[in-house]
């Protein structure tokens, strides 16, 4: 099974509390049960889009501080773009994220 976290997620460099540690701490049991995860994540960064392979699973990064005020949209561009090419290279079949996601 493959599942999508959108939203925050505590790693070793960024730090988060709620439901991005949550996240983090559910991970390590899924991937035990066999699951295969990815995660799309918001962060301050030079490129658009960063991928960071992590304790076997995938975080995609996405630069939160592009567009100005068009901010908003292109996170969602950007997100759907991530989610369409995670599911051609492998379906996904649950996505999660927060009420706002």
């Amino acid at each position: 099974m493959h599942i999508c976290f959108i939203g925050e997620i505590a790693t070793a460099k960024v730090k988060t509390g709620g439901i991005g540690s949550f996240v983090a701490n559910t991970i390590p049991e899924l991937i035990h049960q066999g699951c295969t995860i990815s995660v799309i994540s918001y962060k301050k960064q030079v490129q658009a889009i960063e991928t960071e392979v992590a304790n076997g699973y995938t975080i995609y990064w996405i630069n939160t501080h592009q567009w100005g005020p068009l901010r908003f949209y292109k996170k969602m561009v950007d997100t759907n773009k991530i989610l369409r090419t995670i599911h051609q290279q492998q379906p996904i079949q649950i996505i999660e994220t927060s009420e706002a996601g």
